[in-house]
Formats: C-alpha cells, sequence, structure tokens
C-alpha cells in the first residue's frame, strides 16, 4: 500500500512545496508516549499560522527526540477531510498548536514501524546537501522552534525513497 502511494508521488511532477515537519513534544520520551501512524488521514498541528503549506503540498514528518522520520503526507482540502478535529487532545495542546490541517498519510504501513528505523533527516541532510551545493536542503529554522522547514524536492524524494525502499523490502518478506 505504501509503495504505491509513494510511487505515485515520487511520479508526480507538479509544482508542489515539500515541507519538514518536527512532530513531538521534546522531553517526552518515545516509550512513555508511542506513536503509530496507520491512518489513512492525520491530523497536522502547527504554533504558526499554515497559509503559506497549500493543498497538495507535501510534508515528511519527524518525531522530535529521536528525530526519525515517522509517516509522509499531502495536505487535503477542507472538503475533503473525512474525520473530526481530534477529541483526545488536551485544552493545553490545542492551546499551543492551535493551526491545524488534515493530510492524507501516504505511508500508514511504515506509520507503524518508523521506530525501527533510523531515518534521520538532519544526518541525511549533513551528507547529501555537499552533492547539492546549489539548492542545499536548509533545515536551521528547525533548531529555531520553527514548527516546519520548507525542502528542496531533491531531499524530500530522497527521503521518500528511503521510505519506499524499506516498505518495499518488507513487503517481500
Amino acid at each position: 500500500m505504501d509503495n504505491q502511494s509513494l510511487n505515485e508521488l515520487l511520479q508526480d511532477k507538479r509544482e508542489r512545496q515539500f515541507w519538514l515537519k518536527p512532530v513531538g513534544l521534546p522531553g517526552i520520551p518515545l516509550h512513555k508516549q508511542p506513536e503509530a501512524f496507520p491512518e489513512s488521514e492525520v491530523e497536522i498541528r502547527f504554533v504558526d499560522n499554515v497559509t503559506n503549506i497549500h493543498d497538495g503540498d507535501v510534508l515528511v514528518v519527524y518525531r522530535v527526540g529521536p528525530a526519525k522520520l515517522m509517516y509522509v503526507a499531502e495536505r487535503l482540502p477542507r472538503s475533503q477531510w473525512t474525520t473530526p478535529e481530534d477529541p483526545t487532545l488536551t485544552e493545553e495542546i490545542r492551546a499551543r498548536y492551535r493551526h491545524f490541517f488534515k493530510a492524507r498519510n501516504l505511508t500508514p504501513e511504515y506509520g507503524v514501524w518508523w521506530p525501527d528505523f533510523s531515518h534521520k533527516p538532519f544526518t541525511l541532510a549533513n551528507r547529501w546537501n555537499p552533492l547539492h551545493q546549489d539548492e542545499p536542503a536548509r533545515l536551521g529554522a528547525i533548531n529555531w522552534h520553527k514548527d516546519r522547514a520548507p525542502i528542496p524536492r531533491w531531499f524530500a524524494e530522497a527521503l521518500i525513497q528511503r521510505i519506499r525502499d524499506i516498505s518495499e523490502r518488507n513487503t517481500k518478506s
């Protein structure tokens, strides 16, 4: 299932922005807050306004702390949302992360077993940026408490291919 969605995404060359999105509260260890993302639709929350993230934009989401990729999602137009706002969120979280939208989860299978893999976007950017000096992946804004960073298409596609390759291997076993 993930492979088909990811292959379609990689073949779709239409103009859209790709984003790296951190998720999770710093200081809360993963084992205290286990996370899985098998749903076909996910709610993505932000501190800052999301007017610069458009319908069809793609978010590559990673977990704060272990800094591992968790899932890939495509922003949905409001008319396509199929689930209500997450009723389990505390008022504190709703107050801190007031802005949100729904997105189509392109990796529901990977979203369940992402902790088993070490796809670390900052490490990979440091490794691959020398090969793309004309358009490096600049992730520094996230280090300064931004809740997203625009990333170049080449970097997004490289991250997505890593997830697809893992999904492909697991499907064959």
